[in-house]
């Protein structure tokens, strides 16, 4: 599995069959894997919170999370990419590996109901899953009593299912904490799993329209976020990015600089 730099971005290329043999390897050796994936809208993002780039980038496979960033990266950056894969769908594709294997899934994120409602539904659609869970209502002083939770259950699987940035820091700072082989910071894919939010579809998603998608499911949650996340995109970033990429010729031209991010931040 090689990387690539999308303008300081890392971007993993593989196809299929070396995902599942990664991902089925740092199960069965229990290597705390953590699966990330950057998108479109983890530039503005970065920019009101440098840990998305900070933790993001060290992760140990990469994807490209949403369409509008895998066309950025293929079509702009000519990256070799073999597979476009999302987050959502590569935690449907650890499922389906878990449930194939007999291994075992821990959800942590969405409130305590949700949270239960997820494991249940998983436990019945992959009936070779043990599937345990906590609700992301925790205070930091609760950490260690949560890791020693998950660590007396040893699943092979950890799905963090909390917002940014909190997400990306939990992910990084207890990946040498936890006993497991694959840690993926999912964000409202509990809810997904829970039933209570919806996957976008596919025709929407080959558009790169999944984020209209989820504003209109959650509108009272997403609105103010996407309105930042667009309005950052059109009107500062796309307007820099043509003209130092395809203006200035600028190989150099860094997304994290442009963000104002170091690697120290």
């Amino acid at each position: 599995m090689k990387r690539y730099d999308f303008y300081g971005l890392g971007v993993d290329v593989f196809d299929k069959t070396e995902l599942e043999h990664e991902l089925l390897t740092a199960i069965n050796k229990r290597e705390r894997k953590i699966l990330y994936g950057h998108a479109l809208w983890s530039i503005p993002m970065m920019n009101k919170y440098p840990e998305i780039y900070k933790y993001g980038n060290k992760a140990g496979i990469l994807v490209t999370d949403g369409r509008p960033f895998y066309i950025l990266c293929k079509h702009i950056k000519k990256i070799p990419l073999k597979m476009e894969i999302s987050i959502p769908n590569s935690v449907y594709l650890l499922l389906y590996l878990a449930n194939k294997n007999n291994k075992s899934v821990f959800l942590l994120g969405a409130d305590k109901i949700t949270n239960q409602i997820a494991q249940d539904k998983i436990n019945k659609k992959f009936p070779n899953i043990n599937c345990n869970g906590l609700d992301g209502y925790f205070k930091k002083e609760q950490h260690i009593k949560i890791i020693d939770k998950i660590n007396n259950i040893k699943p092979d699987v950890v799905l963090i299912g909390i917002s940014s940035p909190i997400k990306e820091i939990l992910a990084e700072d207890w990946r040498t904490k936890l006993d497991t082989g694959v840690i993926v910071p999912c964000g409202g894919m509990i809810d997904v799993l829970a039933g209570k939010a919806k996957l976008t579809p596919k025709f929407i998603k080959r558009l790169g329209l999944a984020s209209f998608y989820r504003v209109f499911q959650e509108p009272k949650r997403l609105f103010k976020r996407y309105t930042y996340i667009y309005t950052f995109i059109f009107f500062r970033f796309f307007p820099a990015f043509i003209w130092n990429v395809f203006i200035l010729k600028n190989k150099q031209f860094s997304i994290p600089k442009f963000c104002n991010i170091s690697e120290n931040d």
